[in-house]
């Protein structure tokens, strides 16, 4: 419930009103940076492109966002009136994990999540573009054939993506989540709870998850990656899907694994 404004006292008044869990329910208010970054002629639209491709002359970093954002006189709507999925909610999350812990998000989820659970082949990408180890292209089917469409000047942001991760890491991601491990159940449980707006209205979303009614879920589209995960609990059954080919609808792809295992029709 602490505010925007204790964390960053830059921002506009409005920042009072905003809570951390107003950011984690997409309900803050936020426009999306990538919309704000293209108004301002920081970027141009001519992307996803290929990796081959010339890099653009400006590729803002998170901390770039964060000044975007700052300067953004008024909100969408204000704080717990609306929801609308906001990318630029979760950058703004990311930074407060920085402010609080007093290191970089990327040591901070190394240490404390990705080598508690042994995901050892796990990182956040960010500005000092670090290398990952046998990492996929995502695609797009053009003209009859797969065309490479893995640069955006955007990679370098992180918070709302910039996970790179494998298979196997995931199955001791999703075992975590079983077993309730890295927090205590009632922060679990308080994830997987759906938020209310200020009119006591319910939304689809908790903490980082599609709530429904005796299941959890994410999609996520990148480029030409798409990824999905499930978590259903008292079938202890977890389904995660990564593509690297835009496509593909992974959503519907772990949705069909999901009523095979537990005989639906």
């Amino acid at each position: 419930n602490d505010p925007l404004s204790k964390f960053f006292p830059q921002f506009p008044d409005y920042a009072r009103a905003i809570t951390v869990k107003h950011l984690l329910h997409h309900t803050a208010g936020f426009p999306e940076y990538e919309t704000l970054f293209i108004d301002e002629g920081k970027i141009d639209e001519n992307w996803p492109r290929s990796s081959t491709s010339k890099p653009s002359c400006f590729e803002p970093t998170s901390r770039d966002t964060l000044d975007l954002l700052a300067r953004q006189k008024k909100l969408l709507f204000d704080p717990g009136v609306e929801y609308s999925y906001s990318n630029s909610g979760y950058v703004i999350l990311a930074q407060i994990v920085e402010k609080v812990s007093g290191k970089r998000f990327r040591e901070f989820v190394g240490k404390e999540i990705f080598q508690k659970l042994g995901m050892d082949h796990s990182l956040v990408y960010d500005e000092s573009r670090p290398k990952v180890e046998n990492r996929a292209t995502s695609y797009s089917w053009k003209e009859e054939k797969y065309r490479n469409v893995d640069y955006t000047p955007l990679n370098l942001i992180y918070g709302e993506d910039g996970i790179y991760t494998t298979l196997n890491d995931m199955v001791r991601w999703v075992k975590a989540i079983d077993e309730k491990k890295l927090a205590k159940p009632e922060t679990w449980r308080r994830a997987f709870t759906r938020g209310q707006l200020n009119n006591q209205e319910f939304i689809r979303y908790g903490f980082g998850w599609f709530v429904e009614e005796d299941y959890v879920w994410h999609d996520g589209e990148w480029l030409g990656f798409r990824t999905y995960i499930a978590h259903h609990p008292k079938a202890r059954l977890n389904v995660v899907v990564l593509s690297n080919c835009k496509e593909l609808n992974a959503a519907s792809l772990g949705s069909d694994v999901a009523r095979i295992y537990l005989g639906d029709d």
